[in-house]
């Protein structure tokens, strides 16, 4: 026969398993991604998709012409560097670093330009 102290431990049991079940079912309930229901329409659309370059024009708006971006990066300069008799590497150089990679693509040394 149980007694109190076992009663009493199998009740808290019990109560830790339900809650752990609520607290799974309110973790599914605001994680779980819900989906809109499904239209399901036979005909198609009938409103026709502008091209991809197009600009959305405002009436009124005259569209005045922009000039081009001034660029200012510059490009990488990939040369081959002959520290190496055994695989040749490769020297690219930018203006915030400068990395040495051999032909396995393993970073053999990076450095600060200066």
């Amino acid at each position: 026969m149980l007694n109190v102290a076992e009663l009493r431990r199998y009740g808290l049991l019990a109560a830790l398993l339900v809650v752990g079940y609520l607290l799974v079912r309110a973790w599914n309930d605001d994680f779980t991604q819900k989906l809109p229901p499904a239209v399901t329409s036979s005909s198609p659309p009938t409103r026709a998709l502008p091209p991809p370059n197009a600009l959305p024009t405002l009436p009124g708006v005259v569209a005045a012409a922009v000039p081009p971006l001034a660029s200012s990066v510059t490009t990488p300069v990939a040369t081959p560097a002959a520290n190496d008799s055994r695989s040749p590497l490769v020297e690219i150089a930018t203006d915030v670093l400068q990395l040495w990679i051999d032909e396995n693509g393993d970073v053999i040394k990076a450095a600060l330009p200066g």
